[in-house]
């Protein structure tokens, strides 16, 4: 970090986060993982079409694939239209952005937390304000209408899924623990009931980092 990125200041002691993700691969009876092929493979099963490995950055090709292979297996005949060249949800006129700006500071937000909701969400950032209390901040984290645009249109469901990658708290410095709980009670979680049993879950495991990387600094 020092040497590709100086002048940010970066150290062992400056870390807050880390991960390890893990590629699923679709094995090779016979063959060790180093050799197994890491290109994804589709199966076709009594009605079921199923992925079998596949990457993240990959993942509209993908999902275009398997719809071609969908269709033809249902021996529908349509057009597809692809993706190329189509906008992401929030992406296009900034107006909205500078608008909702303009609302939010003057309802007393700061703007680190106007900059975070308009880079999460882009011109969709104006929905926050049309929310009860949408632009009141909870402990100094998020708007609440994030919270719940996430959940009402996005349709997170557990807690982890809305601080890590919705609101994308989680790897912040601080990890949003202080806003949690307060978080935790706008989540309604329709595999579980026990939702301080989530926030118990997100506060061990953010523990267990912190311990780690204090012992690789």
């Amino acid at each position: 970090m020092q040497r590709d990125l100086p002048h940010l200041g970066l150290n062992r002691r400056s870390l807050h986060y880390a991960f390890s993700g893990v590629r699923t691969l679709a094995l090779e009876k016979g063959k060790e993982v180093a050799r197994v092929s890491r290109r994804h493979r589709w199966e076709y099963d009594q009605g079921v079409l199923s992925l079998i490995g596949g990457k993240f950055t990959t993942a509209d090709w993908t999902a275009l694939e398997g719809l071609k292979k969908a269709l033809r297996l249902s021996g529908i005949k349509c057009e597809i239209v692809g993706i190329s060249g189509r906008k992401l949800p929030g992406a296009g006129n900034e107006s909205f952005a500078k608008k909702f700006e303009e609302v939010a500071l003057a309802a007393g937000a700061s703007p680190s937390i106007i900059r975070r909701a308009v880079q999460r969400f882009g011109s969709r950032v104006s929905r926050i304000a049309d929310y009860t209390d949408g632009l009141s901040v909870i402990n100094g984290q998020v708007f609440l209408g994030e919270v719940k645009l996430v959940m009402e249109e996005e349709q997170a469901q557990t807690l982890e899924d809305v601080m890590r990658r919705r609101l994308e708290l989680e790897y912040l410095p601080q990890h949003g623990l202080s806003a949690v709980e307060s978080i935790a009670s706008f989540v309604s979680n329709p595999l579980t009931s026990d939702i301080s049993g989530e926030v118990s879950a997100y506060r061990s495991r953010l523990k267990a980092l912190d311990v780690l990387l204090k012992q690789s600094a």
